[in-house]
C-alpha cells in the first residue's frame, strides 16, 4: 500500500520508466525477466547508502530481504528499543507478544519499504500488531494511522531515498496498465468462478500493471 503522505508521480508511459521496464522484460512477459538488466545506475550502492544514513539519523533497526521471484528489495524498520523483527515473527510466541504489548501500552510497529530493482521507485506501508480482542491471537493492521514519532521517522526515510534519486509510487501510478508486458490473468477471475472447478483450466495472459513490473510480489 503506497504511503498516503506521498505525492503523485509521473505517468509510467514517459521515459525512463518505460525504457527500464522494456529492458527488464524484453520478451513482453513478466515471468521472463532479464536479470542482468536489474539494479541499473548503481542501484545497490545508492539504496544501501540511504539505508545506512536512515539508521544513523533515526533510532531504527532494519532487516533486509530479497526474494528471487520479486523485482524489489524489502526493508523492514522497527524501533531500536523494540524486539527485532526476526524475534517478533520467528522467536516470540503469542503469549510473549501480548505481554510485551500490555507492558509497553503500545502496538508493535514495523514500517515496510519496498524499493524496485527495475526503476527508481518505492512503496511503503505500516504494520501495527495489536491483540485480537480477548483472544490469544494478534492482528497486523496495515490501516492504523502511525504515531507522530513514526510519521517523523518515515519522513526521514523518504528524504534519504529522495537524495539518492528514488521516487514514491502512488496507487494510481502502480495501477496504470502496461500494454507491452503480459502477466498471468488468474487474479482477474473471482474465486467462485466455476472455471476454477476444471482441473485443466488455465487463465490466459492479460496486460500487466506498473506494480507487476516494478515490484512483482502480488
Amino acid at each position: 500500500m503506497p504511503n498516503k503522505f506521498l505525492q503523485p508521480t509521473q505517468s509510467m508511459l514517459r521515459t525512463p520508466v518505460e525504457e527500464r521496464i522494456r529492458a527488464v522484460f524484453p520478451k513482453g512477459n513478466d515471468w521472463e525477466r532479464e536479470d542482468k538488466a536489474l539494479d541499473a545506475n548503481d542501484y545497490a550502492e545508492r539504496v544501501q547508502y540511504a539505508i545506512d544514513k536512515i539508521c544513523l539519523l533515526a533510532p531504527l533497526s532494519v532487516r533486509s530481504q530479497r526474494r528471487s521471484d520479486h523485482h524489489c528489495d524489502e526493508f523492514i524498520f522497527t524501533h531500536i528499543d523494540d524486539p527485532s523483527f526476526e524475534s517478533w515473527v520467528g522467536g516470540m510466541d503469542n503469549a510473549s507478544k501480548l505481554q510485551w504489548i500490555k507492558n509497553k501500552g503500545k502496538p508493535y510497529v514495523a514500517f515496510w519499504l519496498k524499493v524496485s530493482r527495475v526503476a527508481d521507485y518505492y512503496t511503503t506501508f505500516f504494520n501495527h500488531w495489536r491483540p485480537r480482542g480477548n483472544t490469544e491471537y494478534l492482528d497486523a493492521d496495515s490501516r492504523e494511522e502511525p504515531s507522530i514519532a513514526w510519521v517523523e521517522y518515515s519522513q526521514q526515510i523518504f528524504e534519504q531515498l529522495e537524495v539518492q534519486g528514488f521516487l514514491p509510487a502512488t496507487r494510481d501510478f502502480l495501477n496504470e496498465k502496461v500494454p507491452f508486458v503480459l502477466t498471468w490473468g488468474g487474479d482477474e477471475i473471482p474465486d467462485g468462478d466455476p472455471r476454477w472447478d476444471d482441473d485443466n483450466f488455465e487463465p490466459g495472459s492479460v496486460p500487466s500493471v506498473v506494480y507487476d513490473c516494478l515490484f512483482g510480489d502480488q
